[in-house]
């Protein structure tokens, strides 16, 4: 993108500020915020918000390490965190009640990992249930994320929720020029 796509304003708000916005809205307990690239700056936009943030200091080494980061910081906070719900902010698309329904899945069906399926494909975001936990702090590669973990996981543990909107994520600028002209997404 050539700057921190955390901070694009898109509708009056950064990324950030409204992937935290939603899932805030959603959220039954905590929300936790993985900070990397720009943290400062990224704390400034969640200003006045119920959210505790973490530095990834290591951000430059990939995604894998931001889950760790997050997963070690869910894994503190007490005993009583049932599950976590990955959520980033490069899908704008996603909104609280697209976050909701991956909770509410995960209390119908209790199954350890519900995914948002979209396009032929399943990614984030994505709920891991406590047992996880151990591998999402331990996740040993820097470069995979959430969606590594979802596709090593048992199919039976695994219940898919379809939600399109997951399908538009940014990595260009022609990604975000798509987005802020309204045009179709992908």
């Amino acid at each position: 993108m050539g700057r921190p796509k955390q901070l694009l304003t898109y509708n009056g708000r950064t990324l950030l500020r409204a992937a935290a916005d939603a899932a805030i809205a959603c959220a039954p307990a905590r929300v936790i915020v993985v900070l990397g690239n720009e943290a400062d700056r990224c704390r400034a936009e969640l200003q006045g918000l119920d959210v505790t943030t973490v530095v990834n200091n290591q951000w430059s080494r990939g995604m894998g390490s931001s889950l760790r980061a997050g997963a070690k910081a869910a894994a503190t906070s007490g005993p009583s965190i049932a599950a976590v719900l990955i959520h980033l902010c490069d899908q704008p698309l996603i909104d609280a009640a697209a976050l909701r329904s991956l909770i509410d899945t995960y209390n119908r069906t209790d199954k350890p990992v519900v995914v948002s399926e979209y396009g032929g494909a399943v990614g984030p975001p994505v709920l891991f249930a406590g047992r996880y936990f151990d591998q999402l702090q331990a996740w040993p590669h820097d470069y995979a994320g959430a969606k590594a973990l979802i596709n090593a996981a048992p199919p039976q543990d695994v219940a898919r929720v379809p939600l399109p909107p997951a399908a538009y994520d940014l990595d260009t600028p022609a990604d975000f020029d798509r987005l802020r002209e309204n045009r179709s997404t992908p």
